[in-house]
């Protein structure tokens, strides 16, 4: 059983890694979508 409690630090780490993938992810969504007009 892995352990799950995240210090305050880890939290907001992962929180902000969180934030950073997101926006990766949608930057990819939108060039996919100017990709699709471009076509």
């Amino acid at each position: 059983m892995q352990n799950t409690f995240l210090s305050k630090n880890d939290y907001i780490y992962n929180k902000d890694v969180g934030r950073e993938n997101l926006r990766e992810t949608h930057e990819k969504e939108k060039s996919n979508k100017l990709l699709e007009l471009d076509a």
